[in-house]
């Protein structure tokens, strides 16, 4: 018994000892430079005493906020992926990204400037030479003239994802062609960016204007008819849901109710302000208080400020508040919020179907020419297959936002759990969760879906989230028979969005 005992006490040791290591040797305050207009470039990051976690946990859990630069995993996951079968050859891609990093919008401004005015009645509390001192002369960084803009970071991360893909298919676009590539985005400011950044990175150098600069023609739709990438906005059925509270975020201020007191509670005491004394954050302010930690580090790697009112479980439990709200708004949490991304998934069906038709087409017609070029360099196809009277061009790419791509992701089945994400799950089932919107739909996120021709009829599809290949749910293996792709979607095949959007 003795010596169980002390084997017991041994492993105590080590495994505190372990973890010691772990946390003095990951918490490494590393200067990171970030292009941006706010907070001063290359700044050591520092954290505070109450922050009992270090820049990589933090960057991770940003939400929808999250840089991509920090949130990708491509790296790892991509150089995993076999090639297809020497036979196939990639023919079209359907490309969707969500903007880059971006600024804050109006709304949230608007907030941060009410936080900062409650702060202020309590400034004579804070300690001028302590941790919070900065508080005392505080001034929101952000200004509304330029809210929601695309940051540099934005362009650079569409820019490198662009030159990513170049390199993984080196020659396959060529030079632009209106009639080859179509880009489409929003009419937002900040997708519009994103798909200029996206383009002059995947057609530099090709052109001759300048410094043989590119320039491309990006189609925009007015928000009242864009059903294709605002489909959220269009939808009558489901802006009338949302108006009736038949879809609404009850979990989230449940969770609130739970959660927000004690944090802002929490942060009370962190500032120094007495317990007798009539002060206190709501509900809204304990989130602005988040929502500025989470700019300060996504924008300028300002981590010792807001974020240092905020303990490890605090981000977590406000992490897990954001993705509440975007499960039951634009994911699993209601199936209208994600059956209307049918008009979506059906034009991407529809402009594969018509580069498959045209290839027949040619086959048909020059059988015996393509007898003799079946090996096209790089396994790709030529951008001559595709003329200029054709609805649908070899290759689509779009630019959106996180409620475009959050019920595409659902409507194809990623990142589902086995439960609904309820308030009142528990720590396991909330820890272990797959839908976390800090790595699932960081800023740029990007779905793409790449078809093959395989020869005799037989087309495949590749699906990518972030760069990493991922498997359908339904499919056997990530490079899945296009046509059984296609029909484990039949409601979208047969998708009609006047009758589904429709009130009557």
């Amino acid at each position: 018994m003795k010596i169980i005992i002390l084997i017991l006490i041994v492993l105590i040791n080590f495994n505190v000892l372990l973890c010691q290591h772990i946390k003095n040797h990951s918490k490494v305050n590393t200067p990171i430079k970030i292009n941006n207009e706010i907070f001063q470039e290359g700044k050591k990051l520092t954290f505070g005493g109450y922050q009992n976690y270090d820049y990589y946990f933090l960057i991770k859990h940003l939400t929808t906020k999250t840089p991509y630069y920090q949130s990708n995993h491509f790296t790892e996951n991509d150089n995993l992926l076999q090639d297809p079968p020497k036979q196939c050859k990639l023919i079209s891609i359907d490309f969707l990204g969500r903007h880059g990093s971006r600024m804050p919008e109006v709304d949230v401004i608007k907030k941060m400037n009410k936080l900062q005015k409650q702060i202020s009645i309590i400034k004579d509390f804070i300690q001028g030479d302590g941790e919070f001192g900065w508080l005392k002369n505080y001034t929101v960084p952000y200004k509304s003239e330029i809210a929601g803009n695309l940051l540099t970071q934005g362009q650079l991360e569409h820019y490198n994802l662009s030159k990513r893909l170049l390199k993984k298919y080196p020659n396959y676009f060529g030079n632009y062609k209106p009639q080859t590539t179509k880009i489409l985005s929003t009419v937002v400011s900040r997708t519009g960016v994103s798909a200029s950044s996206f383009s002059y990175g995947l057609f530099e150098g090709t052109g001759i204007l300048g410094n043989n600069f590119q320039p491309v023609h990006i189609e925009t739709s007015t928000l009242d008819k864009d059903i294709l990438l605002s489909f959220f906005l269009n939808c009558n059925k489901y802006k009338g849901y949302l108006q009736d509270k038949s879809i609404e975020d009850s979990e989230r201020e449940i969770w609130k109710k739970m959660k927000y007191p004690s944090i802002g509670r929490e942060i009370k005491k962190r500032l120094g302000v007495p317990s007798d004394v009539d002060w206190q954050l709501s509900n809204s302010m304990v989130n602005t208080v988040f929502l500025s930690c989470v700019y300060d580090t996504a924008i300028g790697n300002v981590t010792n400020r807001w974020c240092n009112l905020l303990n490890k479980q605090n981000i977590l439990d406000l992490e897990y508040s954001k993705d509440l709200d975007d499960y039951w708004l634009s994911g699993y949490g209601n199936k209208i919020n994600y059956e209307i991304s049918s008009s979506l998934l059906k034009d991407i069906f529809n402009h594969f179907d018509s580069i498959i038709d045209s290839i027949d087409s040619n086959e048909n017609n020059n059988n015996n020419n393509n007898n003799n070029n079946n090996n096209n360099n790089n396994n790709s196809s030529s951008d001559e297959d595709f003329s200029e009277g054709k609805k649908y061009p070899k290759n689509i790419l779009r630019f959106a936002h996180s409620e475009t791509v959050i019920p595409l992701m659902s409507l194809l089945g990623l990142f589902k759990d086995d439960y609904p994400l309820f308030a009142n799950l528990t720590s396991c089932q909330i820890n272990t969760r797959k839908f976390r919107t800090s790595e699932i739909v960081p800023y740029s996120t990007n779905l793409v879906m790449f078809l093959f021709d395989c020869g005799e009829n037989d087309f495949k599809i590749l699906v990518k989230h972030n760069e990493s290949p991922i498997l359908i749910p339904g499919c056997d293996d990530l490079y899945c028979d296009y046509q059984f792709f296609k029909s484990l979607f039949p409601s979208v095949v047969n998708f009609n969005w006047e009758s589904y959007c429709s009130m009557e």
